[in-house]
């Protein structure tokens, strides 16, 4: 199926800039650093079981506020107000308050079944991508006492997940792409209403953001299977974003594979910008206004692997390097990018 996808669709590679837009170093927050999301002038960085509070209104003095420790590690978390909702593997779902910065608080929780990756939140409802079920439907109307309501199995381990009004989006290794509508579901066990499954084991989905005139999705991470890209034995991979047209929310069309220099590890949007946390070539950022035609915009090489990465405003907060015992690979921070539209 991946040989159909790249032969309908061209295939594009960074170009000239669509705008002048450099991305200058600000400042640092140390490690241990794996996961990071950014609100206002707020980032809140994951390692391990931890998740730590960062003033980040100067970027170039980002001071520590709270943190809290959680039963499990923090796989995956986005940022709703003041409420971060936290796939905490086998703990399932954790809502953590942080109104008050300097003590972060359990607001609520529920345990599902499996080990939960990452979560995505649209009005009273969240979906959780499960390793071993799928993908969970949980109401969260009662952000104090959120409630299971079903599971959606898929063909692989779910590893992301993405929503937008009732419309839930999930990405699996190795299969692919599932849509979800989640509308009417009430009960414990429902299909996906569409399904697009091919061989580029996606593992991060993110959508476009308010001011997107064409909204779309992007997928990335992992070590990609693209038969567009051969390469000799021993040759590490290339990465390709995939950037999906949902004009349809419920039938999303391939619009573009677009290649990046490294291999992207993660994607974060703001607008239509995709900022790209592209491995040992640092920061890659993409024009996606036009979907079917992605435009090179700027780039930053980071002084280890980017592996992660969020925007908030015009600061650019990228995770680099690894663990400790990552031989030959710095310890991991937080790189804080001033950038200028």
């Amino acid at each position: 199926m991946a040989a159909a996808l790249c032969a309908a669709v061209a295939l594009t590679t960074a170009g000239p800039q669509a705008q002048p837009a450099p991305l200058t170093p600000a400042g640092t927050i140390p490690g241990p650093a794996e996961l990071v999301r950014a609100a206002g002038g707020y980032a809140y960085v994951a390692a391990g079981k931890t998740l730590t509070v960062y003033d980040i209104s100067t970027p170039a003095s980002p001071r520590r506020r709270g943190s809290h420790d959680f039963p499990d590690k923090v796989w995956g978390f986005r940022v709703y107000g003041s409420l971060l909702y936290v796939a905490n593997g086998f703990n399932g779902l954790q809502i953590l308050d942080v109104a008050n910065p300097d003590a972060p608080a359990i607001r609520g929780g529920v345990k599902t079944q499996g080990q939960s990756k990452n979560v995505a939140v649209s009005g009273p409802r969240a979906v959780v991508a499960n390793h071993m079920t799928g993908v969970d439907l949980l109401d969260v109307s009662d952000s104090a006492a959120p409630a299971y309501i079903g599971s959606a199995f898929l063909d692989g381990y779910a590893r992301d997940a993405a929503m937008t009004g009732t419309i839930a989006y999930a990405v699996d290794n190795p299969s692919g792409l599932y849509v979800l509508d989640v509308a009417a579901v009430r009960a414990k066990a429902f299909d996906p209403s569409h399904a697009v499954q091919e061989a580029h084991t996606p593992q991060v989905i993110e959508l476009s953001g308010a001011g997107a005139a064409s909204p779309f999705a992007v997928l990335a991470g992992g070590e990609p299977y693209d038969p567009t890209r051969p390469r000799p034995a021993g040759v590490r991979p290339r990465g390709t974003l995939q950037v999906w047209d949902l004009a349809n929310p419920a039938a999303p069309t391939l619009a573009a594979l677009y290649r990046t220099p490294g291999i992207p590890r993660h994607v974060t949007v703001q607008g239509t910008l995709a900022y790209v946390a592209d491995s040992e070539d640092g920061v890659h950022v993409v024009d996606l206004a036009r979907p079917a035609n992605p435009v090179f915009v700027t780039s930053f090489k980071t002084p280890a692997p980017a592996r992660n990465i969020a925007v908030t405003g015009s600061t650019v907060l990228v995770v680099v390097g690894g663990p400790p015992a990552t031989a030959g690979q710095p310890a991991s921070a937080v790189t804080l990018l001033t950038h200028t539209r």
